[in-house]
């Protein structure tokens, strides 16, 4: 260990300090010498001889030895090791027992860098020096001094340290670990993370954000509230500005508001208008989050780049939406109308369920639009659920394979909205997909008002897509118009799960089949494994179907106190002081399945002192971050997080899971992560057998084993392909079931049931068989023996043996059958026959060597479970000589 030279002193006080300030921690001569009760004094003098008081190289830290009870923790006046750190005063380090001991700790030294104490002492310091007396050597460790900058770079060590850079190189200043713009030094002078691109986790990386530091997403947003409220927002790479804004005027408009419209504010919550209707005060809101639903830059995530797609911002429609939750909370509305388009559904289905359950009925009611809904589990997914109604308005047009809109909802009552054409851009994809993600919400906003025709968006596909009659669906469905979400008037009439589709002059009901209901199942083979661990983490492996029973994050979770006081040294941090900034802590687990799997479940609990920032990837990309600031203390549902790609689930096999606990300007306090697993949401496929035989059905993708494993969910759409093999005796008879199983390929878009139906079955089978002679002409006879058996489960019928001459000794139409042949009698299960039968060559044989087949049952009159196994070979050859 590199130390640093200790600086003798020949006696107490002195002309020695040339400059600067001192501290003094014995004023007079008399109170420097350390006296036990009872005892004799001892000379501070001598004391100092001995026990040379060590600086830190830049004079931030002093260590010494004293009798004295400098700091309350010495009542039995020991001598004891003290440390002085500029900025937070003095430390006992050592605590010994027993009386006055002499010189027991002595000659302290700090290490070159200031983060450790070395030392001799005659204690049991550590519980390994049982020999009292015995005089040891003993380090202690210490924290990094907050401020203090070693190598003069321009960071503070207690910084470099916790960020893994060298305190005593100033070279690292220049470095840019992350790759994300910033040096090492302007990381620290931002207040940024130098081995997180994007500290703030808003999609832009923290070298070209102007802002790199988090915000709340919600600015101060505040107005007098009404008792009911409209919410507008858009959907992915957009912003309000645009037909979001509109709508809301339009809205604000037919309330009866004719004052000035408000600005909206970008990444902000705006209220548009506020009016009073029929007794009933009205607030119009505007949502804009174009910043996290922008689509040009990169998702920076641990280290990995992606480009954002629909799926790629829902962590981020999710954290909206526990912030739009919060705020909207704190207005007490009577009623709330949400209207979203495209992946914005996220948004407003995630404030729903949080506002249902804290505010439950009939304190407040909310209605959801959903204008082409984003979803990537598809039909599986459950939209509006809690809502008191939805409707949902879809084009069902398709121009993209891995479209996660067009859907059906079995949550909402559904409008389809899709003409008889397409929009006329059919060699630009793009401008297809805008065209046609485009008409829901073109077809509600002029159900609204047909002044938004003249909008320059409605304009721009007024003559490739036009919209005909609204025919009294869109915002005639709401309360706003006089109508109610009970079950007396909009969910009775328009209840959820039915569909009619707009054509003329109305809207014909049944026009489309809502998939059945389909629900989540845990995965039940999936094992994890920790693969790295930084900060505070303790876990405890999974029982059953979890993977985790418990996943505890930042020191106000960890119960470990050995480990609780590592942290604190390491992050600067008091386990039980005043709230600190916390480094954050990370988990990442390899995830092993068997099966494809799409829902990452878990539920949370944070600690009430912190503001924390719980973030989830999969595989580097960002799925779920929640807000401390924006929700309650613990999770009121069971949080359930799609975790698949654009084209599906993700396979079998190892993926890669991180849970991330990051802080605001306070600590990051604590989080606790309960009951997590990993599942398949989708539709359930089940497999029940019939008849008398029995066999085994199994599925590809994988997931039944039937056998074992008779029920499995496969993603919503993709094909599911059934092997069905018989057991030994067994034949497989064909399926039934669902009309979906005739052939064995199922398509998963609602919970289907197949039978597999096997039978038992004889199976006749040549079990001995004699030789032929090594030689013979054609045209003549010998006799041959040979043996039957039926190995079925079920009596065979009589049948008949035949032999053949074979080139290859396996039968097929170029074999030579031989006049001859012998009738086997009914077989009972297991048993046989014998019997000699004399056969003939025929004349015309071509001369060469062939061997003897005789094949059971070679008519084939008898049904049998195995029709591939009735003939046996001669183990010699024949040959046909001239």
């Amino acid at each position: 260990m590199a130390r640093s030279q200790p600086v003798p002193f020949d006696g107490i006080g002195g002309d020695g300090i040339l400059s600067g300030t001192a501290q003094f921690f014995c004023r007079e001569r008399g109170a420097c010498r350390g006296k036990a009760p009872g005892g004799a004094e001892d000379d501070a003098a001598d004391d100092l001889k001995l026990n040379p008081v060590t600086f830190y190289t830049d004079g931030t830290r002093i260590a010494f030895a004293s009798f004295n009870d400098l700091t309350g923790g010495n009542p039995d006046y020991n001598r004891e090791i003290f440390l002085w750190t500029q900025g937070s005063g003095l430390t006992q380090i050592t605590s010994s027992t027993g009386g006055n001991s002499g010189s027991g700790n002595a000659a302290p030294s700090i290490s070159a860098d200031g983060t450790r104490i070395a030392f001799h002492s005659i204690h049991n310091l550590t519980g390994s020096n049982t020999w009292h007396g015995s005089r040891e050597i003993f380090l202690a460790e210490l924290s990094p001094v907050v401020g203090v900058d070693a190598d003069g770079d321009g960071m503070s060590d207690a910084w470099e340290v916790a960020h893994g850079l060298n305190p005593n190189d100033p070279a690292d200043a220049a470095q840019d670990p992350d790759g994300d713009g910033l040096t090492n030094l302007q990381e620290f002078q931002a207040g940024t993370d130098s081995h997180n691109r994007d500290t703030d986790g808003d999609g832009i990386i923290d070298g070209e954000d102007t802002t790199p530091k988090r915000v709340d997403i919600l600015g101060n947003t505040t107005v007098a509230p009404g008792s009911k409220a409209v919410v507008i927002t858009h959907g992915w790479n957009s912003s309000a500005s645009t037909w979001v804004q509109e709508m809301a005027k339009a809205i604000c408009a037919k309330l009866g508001f004719n004052d000035p419209f408000k600005k909206v504010n970008s990444n902000d919550l705006t209220p548009m208008c506020q009016v009073n209707k029929d007794n009933n005060l009205w607030d119009v809101w505007v949502y804009d989050w174009q910043t996290d639903a922008e689509v040009s830059s990169l998702l920076h995530v641990t280290g990995e780049d992606s480009y954002k797609s629909p799926k790629d911002i829902l962590p981020f429609a999710m954290q909206h939406g526990d912030a739009l939750a919060t705020k909207l909370r704190e207005k007490n509305y009577q009623h709330i109308h949400f209207i979203a388009h495209s992946a914005r559904a996220k948004l407003i289905d995630t404030a729903t369920a949080y506002l249902k359950i804290d505010i439950p009925p009939p304190i407040i009611k909310i209605h959801e639009t959903f204008l082409d809904a984003y979803d990537p589990w598809k039909e599986a997914s459950s939209y509006g659920y809690l809502a008191d109604w939805a409707d949902n308005y879809v084009d069902t047009r398709s121009v993209d394979l891995f479209d996660g809109t067009k859907l059906f909802l079995k949550e909402a009552y559904n409008v389809d909205v899709t003409p008889a054409w397409y929009c006329g851009f059919r060699l630009n994809l793009v401008e297809e997909i805008k065209c046609r993600h485009s008409r829901p919400y073109r077809f509600y906003g002029l159900s609204v008002s047909t002044d938004l025709a003249d909008t320059v968006e409605y304009k721009e596909y007024q003559g490739v897509d036009p919209i005909g009659p609204t025919v009294g669906m869109g915002y005639p469905l709401s309360v706003k118009e006089g109508r109610s979400v009970d079950d007396t008037d909009l969910k009775h009439l328009f209840p959820k799960g039915k569909t009619c589709g707009v054509s003329g002059t109305s809207c014909v009901p049944n026009y489309h089949p809502i998939p059945s209901y389909v629900d989540y199942r845990a995965a039940q083979n999936a094992e994890a494994s920790a693969a790295k661990v930084i900060g505070a983490i303790e876990y405890i492996v999974g029982t059953g179907a979890y993977l985790y029973d418990s996943i505890k994050m930042g020191l106000a979770w960890v119960t470990n106190s050995a480990l609780q006081r590592t942290l604190a040294a390491a992050e600067q941090v008091t386990v039980n002081g005043a709230a600190v900034t916390e480094e954050p802590s990370y988990l990442t687990v390899n995830v092993t399945t068997t099966t494809p799997v799409n829902t990452l479940r878990f539920n949370w609990s944070f600690d009430t002192a912190g503001e924390g920032l719980l973030r989830v990837f999969v595989n580097g990309h960002l799925v779920r971050q929640i807000d401390q600031r924006h929700v309650t203390p613990s999770s009121l549902v069971t949080e359930k997080i799609f975790i698949g790609d654009d084209a599906g689930p993700l396979p079998p096999g190892t993926h890669r899971i991180t849970f991330n606990l990051d802080g605001f300007g306070a600590s990051a306090s604590g989080v606790e992560l309960t009951a997590v697993e990993v599942g398949l949401t989708g539709p359930l496929l089940a497999i029940t057998k019939a008849g008398t035989g029995t066999g085994t059905v199994t599925s590809s993708p994988a997931g039944i084993n039937c056998g074992a494993t008779c029920s499995a969910p496969f993603a919503v759409g993709t094909p599911v392909s059934l092997t069905a093999t018989p057991a030994a005796g067994s034949a497989f008879a064909g399926w039934s079931g669902d009309p979906d199983c005739t052939d064995g390929s199922v398509i998963p878009d609602a919970d289907k049931t197949c039978t597999a139906s096997f039978s038992r079955r004889p199976d006749l089978t040549v079990t001995a068989l004699t030789n032929p002679p090594s030689a013979i002409r054609p045209g003549s006879s010998f006799s041959v023996t040979a043996t039957v058996k039926n190995q079925g489960l079920l009596s065979a019928g009589s049948s008949t043996l035949r032999y053949y001459l074979s080139l290859d000794g396996v039968k097929n139409n170029g074999d030579l059958l031989l006049s001859g042949s012998r009738s086997v009698f009914s077989l009972a299960a297991g048993a046989s026959s014998t019997g000699t039968t004399t056969v003939t060559i025929p004349s015309g044989t071509a001369l060469g060597t062939y061997v003897l087949l005789a094949c059971a049952d070679d008519t084939k009159v008898v049904a049998e479970s195995d029709e591939t196994n009735n003939c046996r070979a001669s183990n010699t050859q024949i040959k046909i000589n001239p």
